[in-house]
């Protein structure tokens, strides 16, 4: 191609060494964080007894010293992008070694959901999971209103009812 011709040796010593090149530059270039301390996030009360469900993405701005100083949310309901960025902006980052100075960024990943369990009338059960390097996983049990039945026992006592009363 540009006259020089190169064994077959050398050939792969080049080819590695661009390689590792453009690797370490990646990574030097690159500024990477990752979460040193995560507090777990609640379901909010509201969107438990109004069923939302869904997943926020938060595009978080970190100081130098690895505390998220501000969220934005992209997607998601309302009531969840508070609570994601509520519960965000308390955790802290670290800073892995060989990243570059400048304003720091890290892209957070928030699922609420339910889980398949029945309805209970008392306060419902939330748990909370994180899956490195951003991913925290929201499930709550389904909360049932006071007013309204819950059960089959319940659905069945309340149509008992509804036929026993006559109408005004």
């Amino acid at each position: 191609m540009f006259g020089v011709q190169f064994d077959e040796t050398t050939l792969k010593t080049m080819r590695l060494s661009l390689l590792v090149f453009f690797c370490v530059r990646t990574a030097v270039g690159e500024e990477i964080w990752i979460v040193e301390k995560l507090i777990a996030a609640s379901y909010p009360t509201l969107a438990q007894f109004a069923r939302v469900e869904g997943t926020v993405n938060l595009n978080c701005k970190i100081d130098d010293t690895g505390r998220v100083l501000e969220c934005i949310a992209d997607g998601g309901h309302p009531l969840l992008q508070k609570a994601a960025i509520e519960n965000a902006v308390r955790w802290k980052c670290r800073k892995t070694e060989g990243s570059r100075a400048g304003q720091p960024e890290i892209k957070l990943v928030y699922e609420f959901s339910f889980s398949d369990a029945p309805p209970v009338r008392h306060t419902p059960k939330v748990e909370f999971t994180f899956e490195y390097p951003n991913h925290a996983r929201i499930v709550s049990e389904v909360p049932c209103p006071d007013h309204l039945p819950c059960t089959a026992s319940e659905v069945q006592q309340f149509k008992s009812k509804k036929k026993s009363k006559p109408l005004p």
